[in-house]
């Protein structure tokens, strides 16, 4: 149960510092701009893109920002589970909002890197074929998986588990309640279409994200959170 506890926090730590990777590799694949995370057919006719550091870039994202903080849902349940009647509920939410994020990486890790490297050998009328499509893949994974799908049920976990920790530890607490806000603004300024304050939400997100995970990894090796929720789930 113990290794199960520091498991879970040194999950949450490498989380944060995976996370910092996937933004460097980000700005590199980019040509040293933002343009990856908002308007993937734009870097296509940007110089000194690279297709490599877009495909790692998103493995990176799918473990730091996602897969390493699985073991963290499941042992914040075993703490949970005893002070709320709703913990399965928001363990599935923390679960989903893994999982859909995941989905989304693994398919821009595959998709991006190849359109990427197919744009310079096409003609004209090819390449406005695989703008659109980088387009519409964006569409679909930063639109609709991420920042509406695995959002919504990332911002409910947080919510939840935030209600919870402030009572154990104030400032945590509230920063992790912050960060459900946040992203509930992601989700709800995505679909009424609020572009310009969608990606500023977006953008302090992917920071806050990866501090709030190193510090609950931080928190819970030093058992200041979640001292009985060593257990994992039966």
């Amino acid at each position: 149960m113990r290794s199960f506890r520091r498991a879970a926090a040194f999950t949450a730590i490498g989380s944060g510092l995976v996370g910092l990777v996937c933004l460097w590799l980000g700005v590199v694949a980019s040509g040293y701009s933002d343009d990856l995370f908002y308007d993937p057919g734009v870097i296509l006719d940007a110089p000194r893109t690279s297709s490599l550091a877009a495909r790692w870039s998103m493995l990176a994202d799918l473990f730091g920002y996602y897969l390493l903080v699985l073991p963290l849902v499941f042992y914040v349940h075993g703490w949970l589970r005893s002070r709320t009647p709703s913990a399965p509920l928001l363990t599935f939410c923390g679960a989903a909002y893994v999982l859909l994020g995941v989905l989304g990486a693994a398919i821009l890790s595959v998709i991006m890197p190849s359109l990427m490297d197919q744009y310079p050998l096409r003609g004209n009328t090819e390449q406005m074929t695989l703008r659109y499509l980088m387009r519409l893949i964006n569409d679909l994974v930063y639109g609709g998986i991420w920042n509406l799908g695995s959002l919504l049920f990332g911002s409910a976990w947080w919510l939840g588990l935030g209600f919870h920790l402030q009572k154990k530890t104030k400032v945590l607490g509230q920063v992790t309640v912050l960060l459900g806000l946040l992203t509930a603004l992601v989700v709800l300024t995505g679909m009424i279409g609020w572009q310009q304050l969608s990606e500023l939400a977006t953008n302090i997100y992917l920071v806050l994200a990866l501090i709030w995970a190193v510090w609950m990894g931080i928190a819970i090796l030093g058992e200041q959170v979640c001292p009985e929720g060593s257990r994992p789930v039966r």
